[in-house]
């Protein structure tokens, strides 16, 4: 930092006579001295006593040397106004706020008689002119430049101001704060002489931000490996290598501003550290540059260990006090095998630390993490007291419409008074998020002596929607010529739906197929609680119109085959009511009214149609939108032609099972068995059907039939840190169905891979590479498979 020094002199007139004083500033500091100097101590002191309780009344202003900046403007700095009385302490105060504005090189004031009038002469020096400034930024941008820009208070066209250069940078850094982010570098081409001579080289004032990320992390003192490894698992940071090593396909789709560190990322690894038992108050995290890549550091974490023993000691054995979940045995089973795989006679305070760990990392494994651990050592015995923490109090942040008690349920899976494990949090915040109502959904345990404090806060969704689509070629086994039948066989779906938007958990919803053949079109509404109750509305509003072209042969022989199209319109209404027996299971009751008719050249008749349901369903999914982690139970029985006017009638019962298992945290197995049969059929009613990108994939026809089963099966692998907004998925699918008359006959089968891209707010979108009948097909859809 170039050191700043500024000579301003104060010349004040009154009596017909004048004393000249000089204020010189230095680093902000002002240093008044006399530059006249008598040689009397006793006159100097006189002098300047007097010039304190004598006053000039100033009549005007005179300015010289200003190039940018109106004389007006500068007398309007000063503070002082014509016709006031001034004493020379006010000329001082004024000459610094001219020169704390950051406009002025140097600043001289003078009053000084123009005929009968006495002017305040105020002389300055400008700094350099802005002609324009700019803003370059190493990095991928992790705030908006149009922020940035907004933030800055140079002017242009006009003298810069240090001042305002200063404040400037300051208001950047905040920008970056508030978006999460606080390793970052500001330079600027300003530059100062010792002299004091402010240079802005082709009046353009340039500011480089430079944005960081971490590239790897290292610990010392040296450690045994496994605690390196452990201790890595905890740093939560982004670390850049794991995007610049990954291949360039990957990376592809990775958001490479997602490896920049933010704040809270860094507070959770302090959090995450805070827990180990030998990483003390003392720890250091401190960073330095690293030379392999540029704008990249390498984080440094010095562990001191809390202090349990003066000086190195031999432990014999260990005592375990104050557990409750786990078994003293087990305990210090852990804590002595960490002892003698140590080694050396004597411990330090980090050995012991170490050791005390692998009896906190058990209560991990276990899923309990609110746990304190108080050790000494007494005679040669390591005493751990242990205190398990028990939840005391649960607070809600963030509900500013979503009514409270459709989140209760979920928070009733942890018991006020007992020890909260880690599954159980799991399985409230997999609930909550599955609901589709929140953007995202925080769960803060909070330690005290007391016991453990949980804090819930919600952040609701802005765009509370859900959208899914898919396209389709279904073989239509007629048309003339490729491009006739490829059209008449072309179909696609569109799904959209509005979750939650007024608080209440309802949704409002439209499904529409259009299709050369088919035109379906419904809207659904649902109220999964009425008036916080147990029970739930759900209905459903539909028109359903299919095309079916046969040829009929003519008895003449020698007249050509004759298409006849048949065309079948139907409306229906489908209410339903539900009872909600806990936040995962719920039965309910449906009926269905169905009116249409079917017609072709020669003949029309009516449908009729009414159908009773009874449903189960069990839910417990970690995401609405793509499950790694759950399992899901739909079972469904209908009745229909109730009525005896009703033209269709039958029995159905079909069973739908999922199950998503995590394999590990980036790869997960997902299967969906179905099971569907009816009976006592009458008419001519919607059968099951196979075929498309939601049963099996790369089927070109339907397969239709009174009886069917469907396995689909799935591994899916994200591809992205977890961190990511966006999702990508790489799959591999095995598909196998039937439907026809009876469970017996020959099912279809399909396999291959997929990429699956998940976008939060909109869904997901799926492209399926099938593999069946000896060759490669495509897949289109939207929403998840299952």
């Amino acid at each position: 930092m170039v050191e700043r020094s500024r000579e301003i002199k104060v010349i004040v007139q009154y009596d017909g006579r004048t004393r000249t004083f000089s204020s010189r500033l230095k680093n902000g500091e002002r240093m008044v001295q006399m530059i006249r100097v008598y040689p009397f101590i006793l006159i100097l002191m006189v002098l300047l006593f007097s010039s304190q309780l004598f006053s000039v009344v100033i009549d005007g202003f005179k300015v010289e040397g200003s190039v940018t900046i109106s004389d007006e403007e500068i007398a309007s700095m000063t503070g002082l106004k014509p016709g006031e009385e001034v004493y020379q302490l006010d000329l001082q105060i004024a000459a610094r706020k001219l020169y704390s504005s950051g406009y002025f090189s140097s600043v001289d004031l003078d009053v000084v008689q123009e005929g009968t009038a006495n002017l305040l002469l105020v002389k300055i020096s400008e700094n350099p002119a802005v002609e324009d400034f700019a803003v370059e930024i190493n990095g991928p941008g992790l705030v908006s430049k149009d922020s940035i820009m907004a933030s800055i208070t140079i002017e242009k066209g006009k003298a810069l101001s240090l001042t305002r250069l200063q404040e400037s940078l300051a208001n950047i850094k905040k920008v970056y704060q508030e978006a999460g982010y606080f390793l970052i570098e500001l330079k600027v081409n300003v530059s100062l002489s010792p002299a004091g001579v402010v240079s802005v080289p082709n009046g353009k004032v340039v500011i480089t931000i430079n944005e960081y990320s971490i590239w790897d992390v290292v610990f010392e003192p040296q450690l045994p490996k496994e605690e390196v490894d452990y201790l890595r698992s905890r740093i939560a940071v982004p670390l850049y290598k794991n995007y610049a090593t990954k291949p360039s396909i990957i990376r592809f789709f990775l958001t490479k501003k997602d490896y920049y560190p933010t704040i809270s990322q860094f507070q959770q690894t302090q959090s995450n550290l805070a827990r180990v038992s030998y990483v003390g108050p003392e720890t250091n995290l401190s960073f330095e540059p690293f030379e392999d890549a540029s704008n990249t550091l390498i984080m440094k974490i010095k562990i001191s260990p809390p202090k349990v023993v003066e000086k190195p000691v031999h432990i014999e054995n260990v005592e375990i006090s104050g557990n409750e979940s786990l078994s003293s045995e087990e305990l210090k089973s852990a804590a002595r095998e960490a002892l003698q795989s140590l080694g050396g006679e004597e411990l330090s305070n980090l050995e012991l630390g170490i050791a005390v760990d692998r009896i906190r990392r058990l209560y991990e494994r276990k899923g309990i993490v609110f746990v304190s651990f108080k050790p000494e050592v007494e005679d040669g015995m390591l005493k751990v007291n242990v205190e398990e923490k028990k939840l005391t109090k649960v607070t809600i942040e963030g509900l500013t419409k979503t009514k409270p008690y459709l989140i209760e349920d979920y928070l009733n899976l942890l018991n006020k008074g007992e020890v909260v494990k880690m599954s159980d949090l799991a399985a409230v915040y997999r609930g909550l998020n599955a609901t589709g109502y929140f953007e995202s959904v925080d769960l803060l345990p909070r330690e005290y002596d007391s016991g453990l404090e949980l804090l819930v806060r919600f952040t609701e969704t802005n765009k509370p929607r859900k959208f899914g689509g898919g396209i389709t070629w279904i073989d239509p086994k007629e048309g003339e010529g490729f491009w006739d039948r490829f059209w008449k066989g072309l179909s696609g779906y569109l799904d959209f739906q509005i979750v939650n938007a007024l608080g209440y958990g309802e949704s409002l919803g439209t499904v529409l197929e259009l299709g050369t053949t088919k035109r379906n079109v419904k809207i659904n509404g649902s109220l999964p609680r009425v008036g916080g109750s147990y029970f739930g509305l759900e209905s459903d509003l539909y028109y359903r119109e299919t095309t079916e072209s046969t040829n009929v042969s003519s008895e003449d022989p020698e007249a050509s085959e004759t298409s006849v199209s048949t065309v079948t319109h139907v409306w229906g209404v489908e209410p339903s009511l539900s009872y909600r027996l806990n936040s995962k299971e719920s039965i309910g009751l449906t009926l269905t009214v169905e009116r249409g008719e079917e017609s072709s050249s020669s003949t029309t008749k009516s449908i009729s149609s009414t159908k009773i349901g009874l449903f189960f369903q069990h839910r417990d999914i970690d995401d609405l939108w793509y499950p790694m982690n759950g399992n899901w139970l739909n079972l469904r029985y209908t009745l229909s032609g109730v009525l005896p006017s009703d033209t269709q009638g039958y029995q159905k019962m079909f069973a739908d099972v999922r199950g998503y298992w995590q394999v590990v945290p980036s790869l997960s197995f997902a299967i969906r068995g179905q099971l569907g049969s009816m009976w006592d059929v009458k008419g001519s009613p919607d059968l099951f059907s196979l075929g498309g990108s939601t049963t099996i994939r790369g089927v070109s026809s339907v397969i239709e039939g009174a009886r069917m089963w469907l396995v689909n099966a799935e591994l899916r692998w994200r591809l992205l840190d977890p961190e990511q907004t966006v999702q990508l998925y790489a799959v591999a699918f095995f598909d196998m169905g039937y439907a026809g008359e009876e469970f017996e006959g020959s099912p279809v089968t399909s396999q291959g891979v997929g990429f699956h891209l998940k976008v939060p707010g909109i869904g997901v979108f799926r492209l399926d590479l099938p593999y069946l009948d000896g060759q490669w097909k495509t897949s289109f859809g939207f929403g998840a498979m299952f």
